[in-house]
This record gives C-alpha cells, sequence and structure tokens, in this order.
C-alpha cells in the first residue's frame, strides 16, 4: 500500500515526473507568448515608421516652421488645460502677487512683437535668481528685460493654502 505523501498544509503533494511536465507545458506556453509579443513588436515597430515618415512628409510639404508652429499651439493648449484643471481642483488660485510658490503665465516680446507661442508658464522657482528677485512682490504687468527682450506677466497663480475669507461678526450690545 503506498502512503501519500504530504505537505505542512495537509495537501498531498504530486510526484515530481507531473511536477515537471506542469513546468514544461508552462515553459511552453511562455515561449509562445513571447513570439506573438515579438509579433506584435514589429507590427508596432511598423507602424511607428510608417508614422514617422507620413510626419516627414507632411514636414516637407507644410514646411518644419508650420509644423513646429503647431506642435507649439498644441502644447500650450495642453498647458492651458492642465492649469484649468489644477485651478478647478483647487491646487492652485489665482493669485495678487508673485510669491516664491506663485506659477506665473506671460508672453515674451522682442521689439514690440509677441515671440510666439505667446504664451509661457512657469513655476517662479524655476526662474534664474537674478528674475526671482526682480519678479517677487509684483502682480500682474510686471515686466522684466534683458538681452533686448521683454516677459510681461498675465497672469499669477499660487499653490499655497489660500487664506480664508475673515467673517464680519455682528457686534453685541
Amino acid at each position: 500500500m503506498s502512503k501519500d505523501i504530504k505537505d505542512v498544509t495537509g495537501q498531498k503533494l504530486r510526484d515530481p515526473l507531473s511536477r515537471i511536465k506542469d513546468l514544461e507545458q508552462k515553459v511552453d506556453d511562455l515561449q509562445h507568448w513571447i513570439v506573438r509579443l515579438r509579433g506584435v513588436i514589429v507590427e508596432f515597430t511598423g507602424m511607428f515608421n510608417e508614422t514617422r515618415e507620413n510626419l516627414e512628409a507632411f514636414a516637407a510639404i507644410l514646411g518644419e516652421e508650420r509644423v513646429e508652429n503647431t506642435k507649439q499651439l498644441l502644447r500650450v493648449q495642453e498647458l492651458r488645460a492642465q492649469l484649468e484643471g489644477r485651478v478647478n481642483d483647487g491646487t492652485v488660485h489665482v493669485a495678487d502677487t508673485i510669491t516664491e510658490t506663485a506659477l506665473i503665465v506671460g508672453h515674451e516680446e522682442r521689439e514690440g512683437t509677441v515671440v510666439e507661442p505667446g504664451y509661457l508658464q512657469v513655476p517662479v522657482m524655476r526662474l534664474d535668481d537674478q528674475v526671482r528677485a526682480a519678479l517677487l512682490g509684483k502682480g500682474v504687468g510686471a515686466i522684466y528685460e534683458a538681452n533686448g527682450a521683454r516677459f510681461i506677466v498675465d497672469e499669477i497663480y499660487d499653490s499655497s493654502p489660500q487664506k480664508p475669507e475673515t467673517e464680519t461678526q455682528p457686534e453685541t450690545v
């Protein structure tokens, strides 16, 4: 009479040959999936190359400058949408004064002409020390001039907690 071997949990242990067969089946399954994944990667690589070639053709037809302008406009739209989302969810709020925690939105001008894309969004903490010092404490309309260019602040947002408005308490007599 053969006695079943059990593990510490009381489960019957399978014989080594059946365990090896199961492992061989799993290896075969993995090899099958690897072959399928390799096929998918080759297909996506082909699609990527085709898309890149189409974009290069469009750039040749439209001109590199027009393509770059379009990419800039799409990036501006993305930045504006992200900022609007942050305002709506309350992580930033409109501010009157530029602080260390502010995010400023503005545009650059050279010789009186707005430099495309006409929209720059930057956290104050990422500004050069000299630029930051010149803008801290200023409001919308602040101008920083350097190297024949002017940066004009159009909007100010802050991520610090907004101070609650003080409620007026009725006087008691």
